[in-house]
Order: structure tokens, then C-alpha cells, then sequence
């Protein structure tokens, strides 16, 4: 029952992401991988003058949300990239109040 839900809820992600790719006319694209907990999304567009895309990774676990983002910009043929620091998404409350907290790798550690 549980592979089915998880099916379930990965084709209803890839619908809403085929939607939104052709709503957006290709700027805006979605992939979900339930059984491995994990999505893409892409948004991202422009011209000859400017471009922008927005890559990012997420994996689902312990009650997170794990976001790797990779940014590049175009601007007038100078292109820019910037890989994000790794960030975490959760859910919190304080005094009653729901709200989402964002934890933000400033400084990352290598072994």
C-alpha cells in the first residue's frame, strides 16, 4: 500500500510538473522521484540580452526539505554562476505560530 501512495503522489508531482512546464512555455519544469524522495526543479528563461536558470535539487528526509541550488545569469553575452550554499526546510512553531525555518550552510566542512 505504501509503494502505491508513493507512486500515487510521484505521477500527481510529474502531471503538476507537465502542466507547468506548458503552462510556462518551458520556463518552469518539475520532476519528482517519490521512491527516492527526491525532486528537480527548473525555472528559467530569457534572450539574447538576459538569461536566467535556477536549478535545484531536493531530497525529503527526517522531516526536511534538502535544497542544493546552482543560479546562472546572462547578461549581454557575461555570464554569471553561483552554486548556493546547501539548505535545509523544515516546519516550527513558536508561541502557537506556524512557521517554516530555513537553515543556511555558511560554512561548509570537507574531510
Amino acid at each position: 500500500m505504501e509503494d502505491r501512495v508513493t507512486d500515487h503522489l510521484t505521477d500527481w508531482g510529474n502531471h503538476v510538473g507537465g502542466e507547468m512546464d506548458a503552462w510556462t512555455h518551458h520556463h518552469a519544469r518539475l520532476r519528482v522521484d517519490g521512491r527516492n524522495r527526491r525532486a528537480q526543479l527548473h525555472i528559467g528563461g530569457g534572450n539574447e540580452h538576459l538569461e536566467f536558470n535556477l536549478d535545484s535539487s531536493w531530497l525529503f528526509a527526517d522531516g526536511k526539505a534538502y535544497a542544493k541550488v546552482h543560479l546562472e545569469l546572462a547578461l549581454q553575452g557575461h555570464r554569471f554562476e553561483v552554486e548556493l550554499p546547501d539548505m535545509d526546510v523544515s516546519r516550527d512553531s513558536y508561541h502557537g505560530e506556524a512557521l517554516t525555518q530555513v537553515n543556511v550552510s555558511v560554512l561548509e566542512r570537507r574531510f
